[in-house]
Parts: C-alpha cells; sequence; structure tokens
C-alpha cells in the first residue's frame, strides 16, 4: 500500500491551470458596480410597470363607474 502511495505522489504531473476571469479583479469590481446599479434599477422598473398596469385598469373602472353615476343622478333629477 505504502509503494501505491508513492507510485501516486512520484507519478504526478503538475500543470499551470488557466486563472479564470472571475478572478479578475477589473472584472469583479465591473460586475458589483453593474449589480449594484443594475439591481435597483429592474426592482423600481417593476414597481413602475405594476403601478401603470393596475392604474389604467384602476382608471377605466373608476370612469365607468363616474359615468354610471353621473347618468344615474341625470335621471333622478330630470324626473323631477
Amino acid at each position: 500500500m505504502i509503494n501505491d502511495i508513492r507510485y501516486i505522489i512520484n507519478s504526478a504531473q503538475y500543470t499551470n491551470v488557466k486563472k479564470s476571469i472571475f478572478e479578475n479583479g477589473v472584472f469583479t469590481e465591473t460586475l458589483s458596480t453593474i449589480l449594484t446599479a443594475a439591481i435597483p434599477i429592474a426592482i423600481l422598473a417593476a414597481i413602475y410597470l405594476l403601478i401603470t398596469k393596475v392604474g389604467r385598469k384602476g382608471r377605466a373602472k373608476l370612469s365607468s363607474e363616474e359615468a354610471e353615476l353621473r347618468a344615474r343622478y341625470r335621471q333622478e333629477h330630470n324626473k323631477k
């Protein structure tokens, strides 16, 4: 068993490993800056879209209710 371990240790070949792009300081700093700015912008964009989509439906509903109430008001006051 000791001979097997010695063989493994002695037969090992060491090669240079290419550096990952994530180990580059410029890349990580740029990525962190972009993410720091992009995440709040994405959240604000989602809130804006949510408000505008819901707001349009709400405005349309309010307009139709207002028109209905105005018509009912005219009918009731024109009878007198």
